[in-house]
């Protein structure tokens, strides 16, 4: 079989006119796969993105290793999308600012309206603009055997050339299952739902995200695009640390005190992550066993505005926000020292696609508790304490035995670690290739 010649979408790296490797997010995915693609040897890969983005192609392609790498840019969106895009954004965003559920519902209500129609205005503006440029480019997508995508939607011209086989990655289906969650401003999200029965293929990254796939779609349509699921890693930098020297200074830099343990949590903090809850139980924890050696460390931009905001939740359960340690972003290269140097992490979230820092903090031999909920069992197997995220008692139960029983943290440290290293790239791309061969046979 001759090599596969794979465009592949890299708008959500070249968005970030960054050179380093990504360590958030979406990033982590497209970073990864694109590198374990181009080191895979029947495969040439060629770098697509949108014309609003590829002024910054040369800084993927250092992000790369400066390889010489083929470059495919084509304008799939109208001058003026990008301020629609940034008007329904700022409309997401403050429908998330507000408190009261009557001022969202009355707020969503009206913005229903207002980006349904910025948004169809934007998409037919776009797909004229595609189909302008893809009448002139028509032939140059036939030396493509297969489009992936790791994040977005493929454009209109792609999914318009039935001979190229289409690949996308789907993370999870928060908003749709999800009621705090606008599917209405979700604009790439809405994108994807609309390749739902076009000649596409998707990856999703765990089993929950197919079953939702499953739940959401199989009565509403006939014929579903296909789906597979294969499990996503960590980058490469996620390894225990033990020196307590750089452990210390890293921790100071945070302003977590050199005479105290802590639990840690990293995230968005929204309301999935059911953190409140488990700030509420830690606090009865330190109370009740009068512990002077714990805190709690929240990292991640979200942290100090979290705290903030829910001042009034802390008075009403009585939670001494001095033990609560909140510390701004965490630079990528100083995460896996956090992570080693806590004595758990705390991931009870209700719900999640995957579930990306359980998987970091694993590899760094961090004792987890996690929620019963199937992504982070899928992932956690035997090497987690597992509770029900609206137990209190199980997570004080938890609490407790991470912290009294050195012997039982130890037990988790190492399956945490042994577990961990089932989870690698070479064995995603490796899944995701076989599959991708398999379609480009059989397109032939």
């Amino acid at each position: 079989m001759p090599n596969i010649r794979i465009l592949f979408d890299v708008t959500c790296l070249a968005e970030t006119g960054r050179t380093e490797k990504p360590h958030t997010g979406i990033g982590i995915v497209a970073y990864n796969l694109l590198y374990q693609f181009l080191n895979t040897q029947d495969v040439n890969v060629t770098l697509y993105c949108g014309q609003h983005v590829a002024r910054n192609l040369p800084q993927v392609k250092q992000m790369m290793g400066n390889l010489e790498l083929g470059t495919f840019i084509h304008k799939e969106q109208a001058e003026i999308t990008s301020q629609i895009n940034r008007l329904i954004s700022a409309s997401s965003g403050l429908y998330q600012l507000l408190d009261n559920r009557i001022a969202k519902i009355c707020y969503s209500l009206i913005a229903r309206a207002a980006t349904l129609t910025l948004y169809y205005v934007k998409y037919s503006l776009n797909r004229w603009v595609e189909w302008s440029d893809y009448q002139k480019k028509k032939e140059d997508f036939n030396q493509f055997d297969l489009f992936f995508s790791p994040m977005y939607a493929p454009p209109y011209s792609v999914l318009r050339k039935h001979k190229i086989k289409k690949v996308l990655v789907i993370y999870d289906f928060i908003p749709l299952v999800l009621d705090d969650y606008q599917f209405i401003t979700n604009i790439w999200f809405r994108d994807i739902i609309k390749c739902i029965r076009q000649d596409i293929s998707f990856f999703s990254i765990s089993q929950t995200t197919k079953n939702d796939y499953m739940a959401l779609f199989k009565d509403k349509y006939k014929q579903l695009a296909p789906m597979e699921v294969t499990p996503i890693a960590v980058n490469t930098d996620f390894i225990p640390y033990d020196d307590k020297e750089k452990m210390g200074r890293i921790c100071a830099k945070y302003g977590i005190p050199a005479d105290k343990k802590y639990f840690f949590h990293i995230s968005t903090l929204d309301a999935r992550k059911n953190i409140k809850k488990a700030l509420a139980i830690f606090a009865e924890f330190v109370r009740q066993y009068s512990i002077k050696d714990l805190v709690f460390v929240l990292g991640g931009n979200a942290g100090p505005k979290f705290l903030e905001k829910n001042s009034r939740y802390f008075k009403q359960y009585n939670i001494n926000t001095e033990n609560i340690i909140a510390t701004g972003r965490i630079d990528s290269a100083d995460l896996p020292v956090i992570y080693s140097a806590a004595e758990a992490f705390i991931f009870v979230s209700t719900y999640e696609g995957f579930g990306l820092p359980l998987l970091e903090a694993m590899k760094c031999g961090c004792p987890v508790v996690a929620s019963d909920i199937p992504p982070l069992v899928e992932i956690s197997g035997n090497a987690a304490i597992i509770v029900d995220p609206s137990s209190d008692q199980q997570m004080f139960e938890a609490f407790s035995q991470l912290y009294f029983d050195e012997k039982l943290r130890r037990h988790y440290i190492n399956a945490a670690i042994e577990r961990a290293a089932f989870y690698t790239w070479e064995k995603t791309a490796s899944s995701m290739m076989s599959t991708i061969r398999r379609l480009c046979v059989k397109g032939q």
